[in-house]
């Protein structure tokens, strides 16, 4: 799976009203559980997971905990709210 590079200028919302810079390895990883959400593609949501994983040490505890949040919200069947989850990670 190829994916998108971005600016490492990309930010999230922690949660506690504080924005946190989104690595470049996070903003690659979130425009792709974005696709696999936006497709509500199983297949691609596990390979994306995978690469979560993967990639867990690179990732701050921060990114890890939302990108893996979105992927069980996908799991469990919620799929729009995974797809609008991911689409306000890239916005932030």
């Amino acid at each position: 799976m190829i994916l998108l590079t971005l600016a490492a200028g990309v930010s999230f919302s922690s949660g506690c009203g504080q924005s946190v810079p989104l690595s470049p390895t996070g903003a690659d990883l979130t425009v792709a559980v974005y696709a696999a959400t936006s497709l509500q593609n199983e297949e691609r949501l596990n390979a994306v997971t995978t690469l979560i994983r993967k990639h867990r040490t690179v990732l701050s505890n921060a990114e890890y905990d939302q990108l893996s949040e979105i992927c069980e919200l996908a799991r469990s069947g919620q799929w729009t709210e995974a797809r609008d989850a991911s689409r306000r990670l890239m916005r932030e």
